[in-house]
Parts: C-alpha cells; structure tokens; sequence
C-alpha cells in the first residue's frame, strides 16, 4: 500500500466523518424539536383535561340591553379572563370589543387578582339588544373547555 492508497483512505474517512457528524447535527436539531412540541401539546393536553367551567347564572337586563353571565371555574386550572371567548347566539363578541366587560367577581378574587382560579366566579357582560325568544351563551376558555346556558328575553 503506498503513500497515495493511505492519503486517499484518510481523504475518504474525513469526509464520511464529516458527513456523519452533520448528519447527527441536523437529526439532532430535529429530535430537539420535536421533543419540544411534544411536551408542550403534552401540557396543554393536561391543562384542558384539568380544566371545567360551569354558568351558574345568565340573564338579560331589558332597561340597559346588558347580558350578564356569571362562570363559576370548577376545575383545577388558574384561568385568564382576558383569554376566555364569549359567544351570544354563536355570534363571537371580540376580546377587544368595547361591547363586552369580563372580570372575576372581587367577592371571590381571593388567591391571585386578576386571574380566574379554581372556585372563582367570571362575571361577563356583552351590551348587545337582544330581541324577544330564546337566546343562547357560550363561554369558552383558553384550552377550548365550554359551557353553554339559554335564557329567554320577554
């Protein structure tokens, strides 16, 4: 074997060296990804299964055109308010819409202010006018977790 055969061999085993270890870079990257989306679907697939809401109340006041909504969190889940969805007859009010206030009750805003925790009660209000009939309210949270109430305008 003379000197070229041996050169040659080194050249070869540098440059599958050199492909090897890109190759595990990128495959690396890759499983870094793909490790990380897993564990966030994880977590927002364990934040939604902790999650219940329940509407103890919804009523209309004719005199100011206001729908009221009070939503108790039943689950185990510390809520944002500012991420909860309203829908009044599948119509979706807007989070900036100046026809909706949404807030925790400050009787039951006890542990965290402003955040909606487990036991708290969400009192929303849509200023909308409503014509006579039964209409519908949805409320739906960050992790897609809703509830639904009827109430009848006279």
């Amino acid at each position: 074997m003379g000197f070229s055969t041996v050169t040659t061999h080194l050249i070869m085993f540098i440059a599958v060296m050199g492909m090897a270890t890109g190759m595990i870079t990128v495959f690396k990257n890759y499983v870094d990804e793909s490790s990380g989306a897993m564990t966030a679907q994880w977590n927002t697939m364990s934040e939604t299964l902790k999650t219940d809401i329940t509407i103890t109340s919804a009523s209309w006041d004719n005199s100011s055109n206001t729908t009221t909504v009070y939503v108790l969190n039943t689950g185990k889940t510390t809520l944002d308010p500012e991420k909860t969805d309203i829908y009044l007859d599948g119509l979706f009010i807007p989070r900036t819409s100046s026809n909706r206030t949404i807030g925790v009750e400050n009787s039951t805003d006890a542990r965290n202010k402003g955040l909606w925790d487990p036991k708290e009660v969400l009192r929303v209000q849509v200023f909308r006018h409503l014509s006579s009939g039964i209409h519908t309210v949805d409320v739906a949270t960050q992790f897609g977790v809703t509830d639904s109430e009827t109430l009848s305008v006279s």
